[in-house]
């Protein structure tokens, strides 16, 4: 766009920056969450997948179900690949490479893996003797992967 002043003609070239005044502001309203989504089918005895996560990742007071914090440690681990992920936004929407949505989208997938791939590696504390005999592996989260395949990302808007 071209517009005259008192001193000339002046060619505006807007280098993205409408597209980041327009996107940047929404970011503030959207999230992403990973793990087990409201309305997972429960298991076919009525329990609920989130609660069975929960249990997984805190234990049991009792401790015969000891910690498993497979959440926790997928955030430890990938944060800085994740915040990495983010602190490019700004560039590639100026550039039109990307919107917020697609943005958020890949780093919904991305945390996504490497939760499903966190769950599968967790191999401690390990499994009591009984249990690896009943399940038929020593993989403390997996039995027979309806956790790992429930795990899902969502992107949504803060209320």
């Amino acid at each position: 766009m071209a517009r005259t002043t008192r001193h000339g003609r002046v060619k505006e070239i807007d280098r993205g920056w409408r597209r980041l005044a327009r996107e940047i502001p929404e970011l503030k309203n959207r999230n992403v969450t990973v793990g087990i989504q409201q309305g997972e089918a429960p298991y076919d005895d009525g329990t609920s997948l989130a609660l069975v996560a929960l249990i997984n990742e805190l234990g049991t007071d009792d401790g015969r179900i000891p910690p498993r914090p497979a959440f926790a440690q997928n955030m430890d681990e990938n944060r800085d690949k994740y915040l990495r992920h983010l602190e490019r936004l700004p560039r590639l929407l100026a550039e039109g490479k990307t919107t917020v949505d697609q943005h958020l989208d890949r780093l919904g997938q991305m945390a996504e893996d490497d939760l499903r791939a966190t769950i599968v590696s967790l191999r401690e504390p390990p499994n009591a003797d009984s249990t690896i005999d009943r399940k038929g592996s020593s993989n403390p989260l997996v039995e027979d992967g309806r956790l790992n395949q429930s795990v899902r990302y969502k992107v949504g808007r803060r209320r």
